[in-house]
């Protein structure tokens, strides 16, 4: 819970300190909705009230009109935070998902070879979608909710201590209950959205080599795999949702009990302590109404349930890096540059097998050289190794320019590195 906590504060302040004037209308337009919210009410019973007593009807018209233009008020005010809730959303998840495809982007080949493309679109798309609803609002209406929340209460205790302290003990339990479900319900959303990567990376996969697979007969080979991981996807959906019926249940059935409690309550009061009908009329409404913050209190603990696994496996991703170390502080110098492979040799980690070795030669700068051999023979290795896509086991590959000494690539950083790259790939892609 600690270490969920302190991710989710991280990043909260991390993407949202730079909307810090956003953020500060979000929270005006959101005490301003909820005064309103409490207000109302207030005037209806005002007008109960007059009404009963036999007062003029210009005075209930003017309590009316007082009603609407409140209401009007609330209603704009409601569109505004919307607006700014939802702006505030799309600007911080796409600064994310920003940065998280140029970190994928600096991640070695090992990484990419590991994680396919349909995976890694559900991850920095998909994960990220799930935390749009978390920045635009879950941290708004969660703490508006519990101020409205508050605020009820107070009044409930105002107007009858025995009924504030009713619904006071059914909101405490309902919160408590909601906390405990969300704690046991983030591993079940996590499996759901790692599940999802996966399906996600199985349908790229098999689409992109759908030529193949009709042609080795194996159609009906993929469409059993696929309706297998269709069945473990509904799977782990069906358990995720089983906890958040749960949480719906719980509530209905506190809520029950407390609207029975109140009934009781009210009744005793209106024939013993000569409480309104308004005043009534005012309890019960505050219960209607206190059921609204706990609902959306349970709609973003799913939410936050999502957002949990989302933010796990985000930070999972942020945390991988690349075998390749960029701790160069070099440069390169502006003009042709030579290319020198120094007894170069290569073995990919873990595997005894030697794709180059010994290789020297040097490419004077204007110069073009091309590789011919067979496949598997190291061609490709070749560019990889000068890209630093992989680093060479043994001996040195190093750029120069005419009267400076020559720089190791290692010693140049890697962004500066490959900005000096050109490349002109075997398939030409067209794009409308």
């Amino acid at each position: 819970m600690r270490v969920f906590l302190s991710q989710y504060t991280a990043i909260l302040i991390t993407y949202l300190r730079p909307l810090q004037g956003r953020v500060a209308m979000l929270l005006v337009l959101l005490i301003c909705t909820i005064g309103i919210q409490i207000i109302n009410p207030l005037v209806i019973r005002q007008f109960i009230d007059t009404a009963e007593s036999g007062s003029s009807l210009s005075a209930l018209l003017g309590i009316a009109a007082a009603f609407i233009g409140i209401a009007i008020i609330g209603q704009v005010l409601g569109i505004l935070t919307t607006y700014v809730s939802e702006n505030v959303g799309w600007i911080v998840t796409n600064k994310l998902r920003e940065e998280l495809t140029l970190h994928c982007l600096r991640l070695d080949r090992e990484f990419h070879k590991l994680h396919s493309p349909g995976e890694m679109i559900e991850r920095l798309d998909g994960d990220i979608n799930e935390l749009a609803t978390y920045f635009s609002q879950f941290i708004f209406i969660l703490v508006g909710n519990f101020l409205l929340l508050i605020g009820i209460l107070l009044l409930l205790w105002s107007i009858a201590w025995s009924i504030g302290l009713t619904v006071t003990v059914t909101a405490i339990v309902a919160l408590i209950a909601l906390n405990y479900l969300r704690r046991i319900s983030i591993p079940y959303w996590q499996s759901v959205r790692q599940s999802s990567a996966a399906f996600f990376s199985f349908l790229e996969e098999h689409i992109n080599g759908a030529e193949e697979i009709r042609l080795s007969g194996a159609i009906g080979y993929v469409m059993r795999r696929l309706y297998q991981m269709m069945r473990q996807q509904l799977d782990k959906e069906y358990q995720a949702e089983k906890l958040r019926v749960l949480s719906l249940c719980s509530s209905i059935i506190l809520f029950g009990l407390a609207y029975s409690a109140a009934f009781l309550l009210s009744n005793s009061l209106f024939k013993w302590a000569g409480l309104s009908i308004g005043t009534i009329y005012l309890i019960f409404y505050y219960l209607g109404l206190l059921g609204a913050p706990l609902w959306q209190i349970i709609d973003q603990v799913v939410n936050l349930q999502k957002a949990g696994a989302s933010i796990n496996r985000i930070t999972d991703l942020k945390g991988m890096q690349s075998h390749i170390p960029d701790n160069g502080v070099g440069s390169l110098p502006e003009g042709p540059l030579h290319v020198e492979f120094d007894s170069v040799s290569f073995t990919y980690e873990g595997d005894q097998t030697v794709l180059l070795d010994g290789v020297s030669f040097q490419l004077a700068s204007g110069h073009v050289l091309g590789l011919l051999g067979r496949t598997g023979s190291g061609k490709t290795t070749l560019v990889r190794l000068l890209l630093r896509i992989h680093d060479v086991t043994s001996g040195a590959i190093r750029l120069k320019i005419d009267g400076l000494p020559p720089i190791d690539v290692r010693q140049i950083p890697l962004g500066v590195l490959r900005d000096r790259v050109c490349i002109v790939t075997q398939e030409v892609q067209l794009f409308h």
